[in-house]
């Protein structure tokens, strides 16, 4: 096996995750109209802290399904606008009337756009169905970032749910990583690699009126390294599972150490 195969390892974890946020950018169903967009600049504008821009570039829309006449969407507000990395910004989370484009409700996040080596690269909506009680259909934020390095590669996405409540937009919960990618190797076939994936299912039990939430994880760990030959070798990968249950506790999910950003 060739020693570049070190090489093709290190960088597949890095390849992989902006060959993701490549796809969820190219789809259509997180980006706003023409209308959508100008609606929301000529409400939210306005509205800017003073030290903060709106970067219009970044802002995404959805139809949230199930949601009569409902549209969600995103507002960055950035410090500066076009930084790479290292940005300083918060985030705008709005629920708006489809026919009228009128904002019902928002949510201010406050430094959720800030970012450092490790980058946010992607917004996407998720309008998976979660149930979390009869009546209440909560929507949810993943936010894709990714590193720098060559030889620590690294991806991860996390979670955001929200609902409304009280005629008020509330998020539920936050920090979950639902996709961790990462490694260390040393540019050349020794190192190591490890991925973690999961995903959530509503379960029947309840705590303070919602429904619990399962979340099932999956990890894979390998290695490569130089034999007697001088040729880079694959060893074993290692397949681990496990399964976590999340409470709500009358105020958010409660997300345990292992699961959280």
């Amino acid at each position: 096996m060739s020693r570049r195969f070190g090489i093709w390892r290190g960088a597949l974890l890095l390849v992989s995750a902006c060959a993701i946020a490549s796809m969820a950018h190219a789809d259509s169903g997180n980006t706003c109209s023409a209308a959508a967009t100008e609606a929301i600049l000529t409400q939210m504008q306005p509205l800017a802290p003073a030290n903060r821009k709106v970067d219009a570039s970044r802002m995404i829309c959805k139809a949230w399904p199930g949601q009569t006449d409902t549209l969600l969407a995103t507002v960055p507000l950035m410090q500066e606008l076009d930084v790479v990395d290292d940005n300083t910004g918060d985030l705008e989370i709005l629920v708006l009337d489809q026919p009228t484009l009128q904002v019902r409700q928002r949510l201010l996040l406050p430094d959720q756009m800030s970012d450092d080596a490790v980058r946010i690269d992607q917004l996407i909506f998720d309008t998976a169905p979660y149930q979390l009680a009869a009546g209440v259909r909560a929507f949810g934020l993943r936010i894709q970032r990714i590193g720098s390095s060559r030889v620590n590669p690294y991806g991860e996405t996390e979670l955001q749910l929200f609902v409304i409540r009280h005629g008020q937009l509330a998020r539920i919960l936050d920090g979950l990583l639902t996709s961790q990618d990462g490694g260390e190797w040393d540019g050349d076939c020794t190192g190591n690699f490890h991925s973690t994936s999961r995903s959530l299912s509503m379960q029947a039990a309840v705590h303070h009126g919602y429904r619990d939430i399962t979340v099932n994880s999956s990890s894979t760990s390998s290695n490569s390294s130089l034999d007697s030959h001088g040729d880079c070798t694959s060893g074993p990968e290692t397949l681990s599972h496990d399964r976590q249950q999340l409470q709500y506790n009358g105020t958010h999910y409660v997300v345990p150490a292992a699961l959280k950003l």
